[in-house]
């Protein structure tokens, strides 16, 4: 009788090293996904590394939780966003600022204002894909 393993889905975390936001998706999805966080690679800090990374990583993962709040400086997670949806990667778009950007939310397979929301929503679409 051959045992049967289910593979943990990988989400790849977009949003920047600011704010605590991972804390909460660390202790949502840390359980039964694998989260690919830019910030625990470890590669040199120059663009033309850690951007091959970053996009090898989008192009390894099952989904992209992109999380986007008041801070001004999105061009990078935008960026993924982007990628992600031109190599077949569902996007889950968050946005906690006062306005949801339409074009993001346009690019993303759903669009929350809650980060918990999202995580839920995450764990119920794409757990053991």
């Amino acid at each position: 009788m051959a045992i049967e393993f289910k593979r943990q889905s990988q989400v790849y975390l977009a949003g920047g090293f600011y704010k605590n936001y991972k804390d909460i998706v660390y202790g949502a999805l840390g359980h039964g996904f694998l989260l690919l966080d830019p910030e625990n690679r470890t590669c040199k800090p120059m663009p033309g590394e850690y951007v091959g990374a970053d996009l090898r990583d989008i192009e390894n993962a099952d989904v992209l939780l992109a999380y986007q709040d008041v801070y001004p400086y999105v061009y990078g997670m935008a960026a993924e966003m982007g990628y992600a949806v031109a190599v077949g990667k569902p996007v889950i778009y968050v946005c906690t600022a006062k306005r949801v950007d339409s074009f993001l939310s346009g690019l993303a397979r759903a669009t929350f204002t809650d980060l918990e929301a999202a995580c839920k929503f995450i764990r119920e679409r794409y757990a053991g894909n």
